[in-house]
């Protein structure tokens, strides 16, 4: 070891030779990062969804409000 090289840390003593230069635990993990983000996405447009149906359900009901005061307003006027 000559005074430019410094000693190999615990973790890069105990990390094993890729064999044929190809690190297949690496591609394991970005298979299942991968995986993740498409479960993610998948759910983000789930609660995107529910969140519409929720607003459209809202807009219904204080639609039903406003024309049930409205006719009621008419009604008191005539």
């Amino acid at each position: 070891m000559s005074e430019g090289d410094l000693p190999a840390t615990q973790s890069e003593q105990d990390l094993p030779e890729p064999e044929g230069g190809v690190d297949l635990e690496a591609g394991e993990r970005l298979g299942s990062a991968a995986d993740a983000m498409e479960e993610f996405n998948r759910l983000l447009w789930q609660f995107a969804r529910s969140l519409i149906i929720v607003v459209a359900m809202l807009l219904s009901i204080s639609m039903l409000v406003i024309a049930y005061y409205g006719a009621e307003f008419i009604v008191g006027l005539a």
